[in-house]
């Protein structure tokens, strides 16, 4: 939804079991990460680190703010947990299976692309300090030529 085309809004009403937690977020707050699992990872990474509600939210904006190239808006509600402690152990688990099953290649590989990089930069650093000196060797002989002789 925006102002600059017309939209249609729609309803639909659904029964929950507890426990639940419902959200919804704008491109803004997981358009710039890779995939729909780094997004999760980042919700329960910041929910683990969490001291309650408030630091949760609080993490949440802090993150948001590094990798969000847009404005982000999102919504949370977690009902049927007693105490926010509860909420967090429940979901310690899937934090676990989430990097094990899905990201732990991804990030392996994603991390040599970045010490690749990083490699090919020095190499490129390399050639131009190279150029400049075999250049200056090369320019005295070079530029000889150039000039016409003295008459």
């Amino acid at each position: 939804m925006n102002a600059d085309v017309s939209f249609e809004l729609h309803s639909q009403f659904h029964t929950v079991t507890k426990p639940t937690v419902l959200f919804v977020a704008s491109d803004g707050c997981f358009g710039y990460l890779p995939t729909p699992m780094h997004f999760e990872r980042f919700l329960l990474k910041t929910l683990g680190e969490a001291k309650d509600e408030t630091d949760w939210q609080q993490k949440l904006t802090d993150g948001f703010s590094q990798f969000a190239g847009d404005d982000v808006s999102m919504a949370l509600v977690a009902v049927g947990w007693s105490s926010f402690n509860d909420l967090k152990k429940d979901f310690s688990d899937r934090r676990k299976v989430l990097v094990e099953r899905y990201l732990k290649k991804l990030d392996s590989i994603e991390m040599s692309i970045a010490q690749h990089k990083n490699e090919l930069e020095k190499l490129a650093d390399s050639q131009v300090r190279l150029r400049k000196q075999v250049w200056s060797q090369y320019r005295s002989n070079y530029e000889l030529y150039l000039t016409p002789p003295p008459q």
